[in-house]
């Protein structure tokens, strides 16, 4: 019995040891070490490594897997050389508080909590509290070498960058040029801006290279620099003048300092919109509520575009034949730019281009597929020449190719400061072979920061899509805005952003012992190819379909100073890989209709009514009777029609209008709640049909 009770006994302690060896396993938790803290850091921060520098701590060579990240934290001001760092110790609360005040900018104060005699950071740590990043503990001590895990250090982090992202700037506008640097004011007799041409009085004694401050009619000035200079005589009185060709200037030939602060959304009621075709007009005014509106013509597109004070609205349209339009729309509002430009003795202290806005887009080609079909083609069309008669008569029907369309330049002065302004373009791309609709609402924050020749990415975005499409299709918007002093570019950036989806068309033939071929099609009309598959015996076609957001960032192009100094980049933010618009990458469509996988299986044959598209004794539909909601739309859709007239002499009447009304391509629109008929009829009434149309409030 004493045997028993020694043996459960030791039993029962060695459960209790089990039980409390995998307890204490489960409250191990990740730590950093201080290497990889810095290196998630610059990651998170997007901090681009730049030079080929010395490394700051000898500990920490070229060979350190953690080099270039230590080097820009160095640059960026977020470790300082006078402490010693050592990337294999862990990362503890004083470091964490350390590297995010140095990050946040924060001003570090005299320690008053109780352990602060135990850190070599503790005005940093308590700058970090005052910040409320950490707490004291009930002792009112810190405990700066407790090791900090990593979940928690993320969270501080990324609180942290959102202060960074978010924070307001005090505005500053001051641009201060050198003493020995001699202006020169002229009022030019007469002046040609697109040319940078300008004849001015003899009297001016203007050489090359001389810095002149033109004043143009509207009494605006700004800087340039005389580049050419030439002795003629002046038309309206033959007295001797000067004409002058001018460029902008070099920024760091005739500036001392600059500074330039600003962190406010801005109206567009101050702005000038300026198009391709040599027009411009003044933005709308806060006294008035009618917004102004420009229409021309590019490419084929009409372009319609509307200011208000608050946002910018566009519209295209082409008709690519009587059945087949296609339109898109673009509109951006909320546009906040962030700006810092900071220079001195020659040098860039701190640049940041950041652009706030949100916008809404949508494009679409629409066309009825029976509608863009020749009969000929399906008289001697079959199984054995389906894809040659396909691909040789219908590879660019119902297709745009992709188009790039310039909308506007809407220059932007910055409050207060009218010879600094921000020139925002705006361009639409739009291209598809097939049907397409889609919209897309954004919210976007990109641009990028600079401090001691180190570059970091900013890009922040939100969207929400939904999107049809039978082919091939892609539609973006454009937006690039550029920050001017003085008719220089000092900075830009832009994004190019949209939705493109590439359509694979599948063909299966089919023989009559049961199998049947496939073919693989790029390039194709999904919907044209399907319709005539339904009339052709033995055709059946299916499409796989791959969508995805698209989105690239554009940061300083080469007239500006930053992209002289060697801030450039060009990247993709989104794309197939990490912005699929469709769950598994592929959807899979057959009839227009999303299955989970193809069904067009070789114990299948596919066989047609015999009856031609036309060639029937009277006007045919497909069906006699429909039931909408209000609000909706419908296409109704023609079987067949006899061989005396064509698609063209049809005519559509509805006999309550109240109800449902229909256009002259057979589109009924439900109206209100109620019932009426649709009659169809040639051009002389010797055919006419009846279709009846039942309206039900929304469901």
């Amino acid at each position: 019995m004493r045997k028993i009770l020694q043996y459960s006994l030791r039993l029962i302690i060695s459960l209790c040891l089990g039980l409390s060896l995998v307890a204490c396993q489960s409250k191990v938790k990740e730590t950093f070490t201080l290497g990889e803290w810095i290196e998630t850091m610059m990651t998170q921060l997007s901090i681009e490594y730049t030079g080929n520098e010395l490394p700051y701590f000898i500990n920490v060579g070229k060979d350190s897997p953690y080099y270039q990240s230590v080097q820009s934290a160095v640059n960026w001001g977020v470790l300082t050389t006078d402490v010693p760092f050592d990337p294999e110790l862990s990362l503890t609360k004083e470091w964490v508080a350390a590297t995010l005040v140095n990050l946040a900018e924060l001003e570090p104060v005299q320690a008053n909590f109780n352990d602060a005699n135990k850190s070599q950071f503790a005005q940093h740590v308590q700058t970090s509290i005052n910040f409320g990043l950490f707490n004291l503990d009930k002792r009112g001590c810190f405990n700066p070498k407790d090791i900090i895990e990593k979940e928690e250090a993320l969270n501080l982090l990324n609180k942290t960058i959102t202060y960074l992202d978010t924070k307001d700037n005090q505005e500053v506008s001051d641009i201060q040029f050198k003493e020995d640097i001699p202006v020169k004011r002229i009022t030019p007799l007469q002046m040609d801006e697109g040319e940078n041409k300008a004849i001015v009085k003899e009297s001016d004694a203007l050489q090359p290279n001389d810095t002149v401050r033109i004043e143009n009619e509207e009494g605006e000035s700004s800087l340039y620099q005389v580049d050419s200079v030439n002795e003629t005589k002046y038309p309206q009185s033959e007295e001797v003048v000067q004409e002058i060709t001018y460029g902008p200037i070099d920024y760091f030939e005739v500036v001392e300092e600059g500074e330039i602060v600003y962190d406010e959304e801005i109206p567009f009621d101050d702005a000038i919109i300026e198009f391709d075709d040599d027009q411009s007009i003044t933005a709308v005014s806060k006294s008035s509520n009618t917004p102004k509106t420009h229409q021309k013509t590019f490419g084929g597109f009409t372009v319609k575009t509307r200011f208000s004070t608050s946002n910018v609205t566009v519209n295209v349209r082409k008709k690519l034949s009587d059945e087949t339009v296609v339109q898109g729309n673009f509109k951006l509002y909320n546009f906040k730019p962030i700006v810092i430009w900071k220079t001195s003795n020659g040098k860039i202290e701190h640049a940041k281009f950041e652009l706030r806005f949100d916008s809404v887009q949508s494009a679409s080609l629409k066309y009825t597929p029976y509608q863009l079909i020749k009969a000929a083609d399906l008289k001697d069309m079959n199984k054995d020449n389906f894809i040659e008669k396909l691909t040789s008569n219908y590879k660019k029907v119902g297709s745009l190719a992709e188009t790039l369309i310039p909308v506007c330049t809407i220059q932007l002065p910055l409050p207060n400061a009218p010879s600094i302004t921000i020139a925002l373009q705006i361009y639409l791309r739009i291209g598809a072979n097939g049907k397409v609709e889609f919209k897309i609402a954004n919210d976007h924050s990109l641009g990028f920061e600079i401090k001691n020749n180190s570059m970091r990415l900013i890009s922040d975005h939100d969207h929400d899509v939904d999107f049809t499409m039978s082919g091939n299709a892609y539609a973006s918007a454009g937006v690039k805005a550029a920050l001017k002093a003085f008719e220089m570019y000092l900075m830009d950036v832009g994004c190019d952003g949209g939705v493109r989806g590439n359509a694979s068309l599948i063909v299966h033939l089919y023989d009559d012992n049961l199998n049947h071929t496939q073919t693989k099609l790029e390039d194709m009309n999904g919907d044209i190819a399907s319709e005539l598959s339904s009339q052709v015996d033995d055709v059946l076609t299916c499409i796989d379909l791959k969508a995805y957001y698209t989105l690239t960032m554009m940061i300083n192009s080469r007239n500006t100073i930053l992209n002289k100094l060697g801030f450039r980049k060009r990247f993709e933010l989104l794309n197939a890989k990490n912005a699929p618009l469709i769950p598994g990458l592929v959807m899979h469509l057959e009839d227009g209709v999303q299955v989970d996988h193809c069904t067009r299986g070789s114990k299948l044959i596919h066989r047609v009514d015999k009856d031609p598209l036309v060639n029937y004794e009277k006007i045919t539909l497909k069906k006699y009777s429909y039931v909408l909601d209000k609000g909706s739309q419908l296409q109704l859709e023609i079987k067949g029609i006899p061989n005396d007239i064509t698609f063209s002499d049809l005519r559509y009447t509805s006999s309550e209008t109240t109800v449902a009304r229909v256009n002259d391509k057979g589109i009924i629109t439900a109206v209100n709640e109620g019932a009426c008929h649709i009659v169809i009829s040639d051009k002389d009434k010797l055919y006419e049909t009846t279709i009846n149309i039942v309206v039900r409030m929304s469901v």
